[in-house]
């Protein structure tokens, strides 16, 4: 799929204010699923939720403690592909916080593999069964290239008037194919919190979590990126 940025700018000598009521809580909830596969050693999670309609309180006091979606807990999902491996995942509750935060909304949902190997060049398919409804997605594997070299530079930031550091990466991007990448970066503190874009768990001083970028403006060679 891809994520492209859109900016827009309007220009206006007159105008007018009007409320508009947009029914939040009269929306239909939704299932929504996430998760990830990577080439790397498993377990890898799949995350079932349904949306919960409601107003968002951006005043909220804890806004990290509000519930906005409600955990599906009795899903069947499966996870298949085009070479013979089958493994239906199993509900678990992950520890992300520790006893005090236990029966959290953040660590529900989640449902993991128990045997699926992740191999670039097959074919995933997923399928969830809730509600009396079946839910299906695919999506093929490709080959990531290898990382060559990693290293840091000094930025100057002229909003803050001063200089940082931030890492660098050099790989090869293969050529007459379109590729997306993400991109993930730690500052490897210790404490640590489940990700559900990397099915592991991430730094607390995790700077820029992720980037994910389209190669067409990138060379074949790619040098510290």
């Amino acid at each position: 799929k891809r994520i492209s940025l859109l900016l827009i700018s309007i220009v206006s000598l007159f105008g007018c204010f009007e409320d508009f009521d947009i029914n939040v809580k009269d929306a239909v909830p939704r299932l929504v699923v996430e998760g990830l596969i990577t080439n790397q050693p498993g377990q890898y999670y799949i995350r079932v939720i349904k949306s919960k309609p409601g107003n968002l309180n951006i005043n909220d006091p804890n806004p990290y403690q509000t519930d906005h979606a409600e955990p599906i807990t009795d899903a069947l999902v499966v996870v298949t592909d085009d070479k013979g491996q089958r493994d239906t995942l199993k509900y678990t509750i992950i520890d992300i916080y520790g006893s005090e935060y236990e029966e959290s909304f953040y660590n529900q949902g989640f449902y993991a593999t128990q045997k699926l190997k992740g191999i670039p060049g097959r074919t995933y398919f997923l399928e969830i069964i809730w509600g009396g409804k079946k839910y299906t997605s695919s999506s093929y594997m490709q080959a990531v290239p290898a990382i060559e070299k990693l290293g840091y530079k000094s930025v100057y930031s002229e909003t803050k008037k001063e200089s940082h550091y931030v890492p660098t990466l050099t790989f090869g991007d293969p050529k007459n194919e379109i590729n997306y990448y993400l991109i993930q970066t730690s500052s490897g503190i210790n404490n640590s919190r489940f990700d559900i874009n990397n099915s592991r768990f991430w730094s607390v001083g995790t700077l820029w979590r992720y980037s994910i970028l389209e190669d067409s403006h990138l060379k074949p060679e790619v040098i510290d990126l």
